[in-house]
């Protein structure tokens, strides 16, 4: 049986992120100064190709909060305001830890805890 979202991610400000996308969370790393991050697997993938990589879809992005206040989930308050990045070495799962610098910003959205509310 496949495993339900945790999440889904969308947003109204990116056209690589209007349609919502089922956000599974693979692990939550730091990033240093402070901050948490979530590695997802995403679904569908991002076509690679907007984003230099040829034919390589992404189905892994590192979802870091917008701002200082807001908090990754699991939140009671939703939806949650997040930056998606990329991260550009490969494979992120098995990181302990980012440095700014790892991670490209691709995009503003936000999390909701349903598909529906993410149509909205």
């Amino acid at each position: 049986m496949d495993r339900a979202a945790d999440f889904f991610l969308a947003s109204r400000d990116s056209r690589t992120f209007e349609e919502p996308r089922a956000a599974f969370v693979v692990r939550r790393t730091p990033v240093d100064g402070g901050t948490e991050s979530l590695i997802v697997r995403i679904d569908p993938p991002i076509v690679g190709q907007s984003f230099g990589l040829g034919g390589r879809d992404i189905d892994r992005v590192v979802l870091v909060p917008a701002t200082q206040e807001m908090k990754l989930p699991p939140s009671t308050d939703w939806p949650v305001l997040v930056r998606v990045a990329l991260y550009r070495q490969g494979n992120p799962d098995g990181l302990a830890r980012f440095r700014l610098g790892d991670l490209e910003v691709v995009a503003l959205a936000e999390l909701y805890q349903s598909l529906e509310a993410a149509r909205g």
